[in-house]
């Protein structure tokens, strides 16, 4: 008894103290949170009330602190007070405050699981401490370097970046909150007692304590993916796609979000004595909530799985359209002018993250159906793109949703979707609106100040997504995307080297090499759009055919202004360079528009000129690890620089090309005897040194030093007794034997090639390879026989 009461009285004396921090404060706190360790393990508590008492105490001198730290923050000549804050917090960080308050989740998480409710109260306590914990680490780390998303870094930053250190990884990396964050991951996924204990503070209607719970569930979902299933109710290796479940943490997450509705609904359900407490900020817990349902959804979007919304919406269509429309009720309240409001623009990111789950679908879905007509028209979304983010706060600052999140995030995630299933006359529609121009603009940073772009790396990869399907708007619209230097220079430094830079560091959603990889792709899809449409019109998808034609026959008549425009802002060499950013299985896309390229003389002479045939590279994406289509794209690349001009033959052989040209024949030669190889790669190799060895006999030695032309002979060896065999012709249709023939019967040209050929073991047997009943093969080895039985 006189435990309880005397934590009692010292809680009444912290929470009478005023905020102030002196010498005597800090040797108090010292000792309460020493005296707390102790009480975490004290048995003789069968109310809960010593545990509950003391808990507080550390939520408030820890809260205080938070408070405090945010106040210093906007009141210059405050080092002195933020010393003493930090004082605390390392004191708090050395005597392990944090293992005792998760010690004390376990036991009122064992005590709830009992069927007792005596220590809930101490459960809220011990997550609002826990939270003010890493608040108040959090403020003290943003303080030392705020966060900046990369995009917003790259026009800052962009002369500081030579320089940057792998350590630079975003927001709070290697911080003191992440350790806490880290802590409380490990333990929340391995025990079901703070699990559960978690869950009741929820479900309770402890309203103080909800917002601080799920900005802790916040924290640990975006470290660690597992978490986000444990919350809809699945285990972290399952792959039975399911709903959450009325005993899921997201199940009240949910129900929070509808109550905060209600609220806006019918304003005087709030007076009602439903709640022990009355909401004070409806809109913060709508802001956090969003973000919560958002990161959930984000980490759960795994096409291997199949995952799809139904495991947020549960298969109930009553449900799906409950929780959806309490989404669209909350960003439903911004009047696209003056209110920009943040728990606004969380809600549109929860709706356009779990829209995205349902893209993995080939078909359309109930949760599609009714989630379209709940987003906000083609034209408000652009409002909210265009407005500005530095004047509509409380305090007139920027508004902003996380570290992690950016404002314009939902706006551009929902506009995709809007654009993406409102078909061609919806995008044709948006053409008096400049929707292009203005996704262009914040790309570009055409805004007043780098902060107002408020587009984290996802939300980067959203709009260039919703540009893309504003190509099919028609000609006018080709013409601002690809036909001006400004506009194709923004979306070229998107993957520039500093802006690459950034994201690989960026330990957020949309970092690191996933993230550099998405950036990349996208980015490289748009800028191929020509390439492809005037071949291929249909990249131009559902556009009717009069349409579809007026801009083929425009694409294909700019295309020369196109290429000069890409070499002027130095695409080529941009991504020559953002290939070593990238892992060789994840070059698939940026080569094939090097593919689309190399038609094209003068950007063959810059890609070359940066890199191209570095043997390096050529190694790294030759190699055995490599995939298929790289091999075949670096191919199709190579053969494309060989023969770039078959009229000009000095042109192609100029010492500028031998060199780089003669470094690739090792490689490819390597890669013909590799036992991973499979017959199309072969296939592919043999066209490639068929095309260097057409024009020029330059290559002529360096084909039989850097063992290609062994590499050939041995392919003939290894496919002659199949091909020499009327009954098993049809064994292997995608033999690389006749391209290997026609490869050596184009090197038999040059004598030394001759003298090789005849001197080989396999010389016999490309002389039987004449009476093959397969045309081409007994021509091109005809050809090769009697050449090579030349003399000179």
């Amino acid at each position: 008894m006189t435990c309880w009461l005397s934590f009692s009285d010292i809680k009444k004396s912290l929470d009478n103290n005023g905020g102030r921090f002196g010498d005597s404060y800090i040797r108090h706190c010292i000792t309460i949170m020493e005296l707390y360790k102790e009480v975490t393990g004290c048995d003789e508590d069968a109310s809960g009330r010593l545990l509950y008492e003391s808990v507080a105490c550390i939520r408030i001198i820890i809260s205080g602190v938070a408070q405090g730290l945010k106040a210093s923050m906007a009141i210059k000549h405050a080092e002195v007070a933020k010393n003493t804050l930090k004082e605390i917090l390392d004191q708090a960080k050395a005597s392990g405050v944090i293992d005792a308050l998760l010690s004390c989740l376990v036991t009122c998480g064992a005590s709830l699981m009992s069927g007792s409710s005596n220590l809930l109260r101490a459960a809220c306590e011990a997550c609002e401490a826990i939270w003010s914990l890493i608040d108040a680490f959090e403020i003290q780390s943003i303080k030392e370097n705020a966060p900046v998303f990369p995009l917003s870094s790259m026009y800052t930053r962009s002369s500081e970046m030579n320089n940057i250190k792998g350590d630079e990884g975003g927001p709070l990396t290697g911080t003191d909150s992440e350790k806490i964050i880290e802590a409380v991951t490990e333990a929340f996924l391995r025990s079901e007692a703070i699990r559960v204990a978690i869950f009741y503070c929820l479900r309770q209607c402890l309203v103080t304590s909800w917002s601080s719970v799920i900005q802790i569930i916040l924290r640990c979902c975006m470290h660690n993916d597992s978490v986000a299933r444990v919350l809809c109710g699945l285990s972290s290796f399952s792959s039975v796609v399911g709903g959450c479940g009325d005993n899921t943490i997201i199940y009240e997450v949910f129900s929070i979000l509808s109550l905060c509705a209600s609220f806006d609904r019918h304003p005087q359900q709030q007076n009602t004595n439903n709640l022990k407490i009355k909401v004070s900020d409806p809109s913060d817990l709508v802001l956090h909530a969003c973000l919560l349902l958002a990161s959930v959804a984000q980490s759960i979007d795994d096409r291997s799985k199949g995952y799809t919304a139904v495991i947020m919406l549960t298969s109930s269509p009553e449900t799906q359209q409950s929780r959806l429309s309490d989404l669209a009720h909350h960003y439903s309240l911004c009047d696209g002018k003056q209110n920009f409001r943040p728990h606004c623009m969380s809600a549109m990111l929860a709706l356009g993250y779990m829209c995205s789950l349902e893209c993995n679908e080939s078909v359309a879905t109930s949760i599609l159906e009714i989630a379209v007509p709940l987003i906000p028209p083609s034209v408000t979304l652009c409002d909210y793109l265009r407005m500005s983010i530095t004047t509509t706060g409380a305090q007139g600052g920027k508004v902003t949703l996380s570290y992690w999140h950016g404002i314009r995030d939902g706006c551009a995630v929902l506009l995709y979707f809007r654009l993406l299933w409102g078909g061609p006359l919806a995008i044709h529609d948006l053409g008096g609106f400049n929707i292009h121009q203005s996704l262009i603009d914040m790309l570009g940073n055409n805004q007043q100040h780098s902060d107002e772009i408020g587009l984290s790396p996802l939300g980067v990869v959203w709009t260039v997504d919703s540009l893309i399907c504003c190509l099919k708007g028609g000609s006018s619209v080709f013409r601002q995307v690809f036909l001006t230097s400004e506009s194709v220079k923004i979306m070229c430094d998107l993957i520039s080297d500093v802006h690459l830079k950034l994201l690989r560091y960026w330990v957020g959603p949309g970092g690191r090499k996933i993230g550099v990889k998405d950036t990349v792709d996208q980015v490289v899809y748009l800028l191929r759009f020509p390439f492809l449409a005037s071949e291929k019109s249909i990249e131009l998808g559902d556009m009717d055919s009069s349409s579809r034609k007026d801009m083929v026959i425009e694409i294909k008549a700019s295309m020369g202004k196109y290429i000069q425009i890409l070499i002027e802002v130095g695409l080529p060499g941009q991504i020559i360079k953002c290939l070593e950013h990238l892992e060789s299985k994840d070059t698939e896309e940026p080569l094939s528009l090097l593919a689309l390229m190399v038609d094209h003389r003068s950007v063959v002479v810059e890609l070359v000129g940066k890199g191209l045939l570095n043997p390096i590279l050529m190694k790294r994406l030759l190699d055995d690890s490599s995939p298929t289509q790289v091999k075949l794209k670096l191919l199709q690349i190579v053969s494309g620089v060989a023969i770039m001009d078959k009229i000009s033959c000095m042109t192609l052989f100029s010492e500028y090309f031998y060199e780089d040209l003669r470094r690739c024949i090792h490689q490819l030669a390597k890669l013909l005897l590799s036992p991973e190889t499979d017959n199309i790669t072969k296939w592919n190799v043999a066209a490639c040194l068929d095309n260097l060895s057409y024009y020029s006999d330059k290559l002529t030695e360096d084909m039989i030093f850097e063992g290609a032309m062994e590499a050939l002979l041995k392919v003939v060896a290894d496919y002659s007794v199949v091909a020499l065999d009327p009954n098993r012709i049809d064994d292997d249709k995608e033999s690389p034997l006749d391209f290997t023939l026609r490869a050596l019967a184009t090197m038999c040209k040059h004598q030394p090639c001759r003298q090789f050929i005849r001197s080989s073991h396999v010389y016999p047997a490309i002389g039987e390879l004449r009476d093959s009943p397969v045309e081409d093969i007994a021509s091109y080895s005809t050809l090769i026989f009697n050449r090579a039985s030349e003399e000179t």
